[in-house]
């Protein structure tokens, strides 16, 4: 679920996207993207990517996205978070 001040910033055929695109990279079906998750994102759009430049993009994602103080997952009212972000 989205918080009230994502949803009126976001159209609904933007929110069906961000779930899609989320329930696409939940691989495990945790209701969470993982670490485990997120490498697997970066690895398929760069194959070659060094690990120490996945390892410090996904800290940055978790730090910037993270709503709960810092766990080691991303759930799905934080993907527009991060549209956010990396948008504007």
């Amino acid at each position: 679920m989205l918080p009230a001040d994502l949803t009126d910033s976001f159209t609904e055929k933007e929110i069906m996207s961000f779930k899609e695109v989320f329930w696409t990279f939940d691989t495990d079906g945790s209701g969470n993207i993982d670490r485990v998750e997120l490498r697997d994102i970066f690895l398929s759009v760069d194959p070659d990517v060094d690990e120490l430049i996945i390892e410090g993009r996904i800290d940055k994602m978790l730090k910037e996205g993270n709503r709960e103080g810092g766990d080691e997952n991303i759930d799905f009212g934080e993907v527009p978070l991060l549209w956010r972000r990396a948008s504007g």
